[in-house]
């Protein structure tokens, strides 16, 4: 037989733990596109980031009282819920909070819990007092 035979080409392998996704159709009229997976390289690894805390910026562990946050902002905002503090900023309101300075100004950081979503009503009260007042 005389057939053609095609050149040998190096075909990227795509390692084992590679993530894939796909994208739904845009269109909703029932015609498909191509996925994002069929349109990228077969190399290509996807890398998925956790989501960031909407007070600090740090990797949020979770949707705490309303808003995405990090364990640290989660217990902070409880703590103070819980034992009903108050705060003062020393400077103007508009401290900077992030991952390295939050913990510099509560105040700053109490406001921006509430400023992203932190909902008050949403932090239970004490388990032993709840027993004792007989919530639970």
């Amino acid at each position: 037989a005389n057939r053609i035979q095609k050149p040998l080409v190096p075909v990227p392998i795509r390692p084992p733990d590679a993530t894939t996704f796909e994208l739904p159709s845009t269109s909703g009229l029932g015609e498909q596109k191509p996925t994002a997976s069929a349109a990228l390289p077969p190399n290509c690894l996807i890398t998925w980031r956790r989501p960031m805390c909407a007070v600090c910026g740090d990797t949020a562990h979770g949707k705490h009282y309303g808003a995405l946050a990090c364990n640290g902002c989660k217990g902070f905002f409880r703590r103070t819920v819980w034992t009903k503090r108050t705060y003062k900023c020393a400077f103007a309101n508009d401290c900077v909070i992030d991952k390295d300075q939050r913990i510099c100004c509560r105040s700053c950081r109490y406001a921006k819990c509430i400023r992203v979503g932190m909902y008050t009503r949403a932090v239970q009260g004490d388990l032993k007092e709840c027993r004792k007042n007989g919530v639970i």
